[in-house]
């Protein structure tokens, strides 16, 4: 069966806006320049409440009151279903290119437990587990794994996390600092996390310091899948495996009942005779009976026994000398 191969590809970024216009108006204008297919967001900018700067041709997924992360979905071929939609959560599911992926967007304030603010995220976890995911997140969690500060207590507890459910860190800990603040200093604290999902497929990942009037940076990447398909070879029938008495008489049916075809309906028509031959030789073909050839008394000593026996007749039948096969001949009689 041959195949053929497609592509799916996509750009995606991940920045804590930290509530501010200015950061929300750059991301909008990097997406409506068409260079972004969807954005995670935490604590983004809002106005009673509502998310708002962005087109009305992009999609927003995010919680109703004050939400604290969520998605800017651009790209117009993503059918997005909606899987959990909370103030710090949101997982939606995404189908593309004859692909099925789940998105995750995930804020974890400093203050608070970071087990209980983790709890959707495992939940989700175990719901899918052999779905591909993408989580986005800032964790306000430091770890060596994905930059250069010693790990935390938050650190440990969401490498457990990243360990029990055999995730892939795509952050790189030589890269730039995800927070920077003059007052405040450098962190690591925004992650993109896999599952099911080869870091070989993300490409051209980096942490950018490019203006944005947030202390985050901006996280871009890239997504690129090569999709094989099978293609089913047609149908081949050899003309010396049919019934051809049988064969005759069913065409000869089949066009009769064709001579009153109307030049109106002959595509119709045609499409029916083609399919009324297809059927006709499945029908007159010549069925092949297979026969067992297990018996229900055979078994693993007789097939030994059975070996035995030719090796000694094989012996025999090699043997030239006259009086050592009358002996052999006597022996094994």
């Amino acid at each position: 069966m041959a195949s053929k191969s497609t592509f799916l590809k996509f750009k995606g970024l991940h920045i804590n806006l930290i509530h501010a216009k200015g950061a929300s108006d750059v991301v909008a204008r990097d997406m409506l320049k068409g260079e972004v297919d969807f954005a995670s967001l935490n604590d983004p900018y809002t106005f009673e409440s509502k998310v708002i700067g962005f087109p009305l041709s992009f999609r927003k997924y995010f919680f109703d009151y004050q939400p604290k992360a969520g998605f800017i979905i651009n790209n117009h071929d993503f059918n997005v279903f909606t899987l959990e939609l909370s103030r710090f959560f949101v997982a939606l599911d995404v189908q593309v290119g004859g692909k099925t992926f789940i998105l995750i967007s995930i804020y974890c304030p400093p203050s608070g437990d970071l087990e209980d603010q983790l709890l959707c995220l495992r939940s989700l976890l175990i719901k899918f587990p052999n779905r591909m995911i993408f989580i986005f997140g800032d964790f306000n969690a430091k770890s060596s794994i994905w930059g250069p500060r010693d790990t935390d207590k938050r650190g440990r507890i969401l490498l457990d996390l990243i360990i029990e459910n055999d995730l892939l860190i795509v952050n790189d800990s030589k890269s730039l600092p995800s927070y920077s603040c003059p007052s405040k200093g450098q962190s690591w604290i925004d992650l993109f996390l896999l599952k099911n999902v080869s870091c070989d497929n993300i490409i051209s990942w980096r942490i950018d310091d490019r203006i944005n009037f947030s202390d985050h940076n901006f996280m871009d990447f890239e997504f690129f899948l090569e999709i094989f398909k099978k293609i089913p070879k047609n149908k081949s029938w050899k003309t010396s495996n049919l019934n051809w008495f049988d064969f005759k008489a069913s065409i000869s049916s089949i066009s009769d009942s064709m001579e009153n075809c109307e030049m109106d309906d002959v595509d119709f028509s045609v499409h029916k005779f083609q399919n009324a031959i297809v059927n006709s030789c499945w029908k007159n073909r010549r069925k092949h009976i297979t026969i067992g050839k297990n018996a229900i008394w055979w078994n693993r000593f007789l097939e030994m026994e059975r070996s035995r026996i030719r090796a000694l007749r094989r012996r025999f039948q090699a043997t030239s000398e006259p009086n050592e096969r009358i002996r052999r001949k006597i022996y094994f009689k």
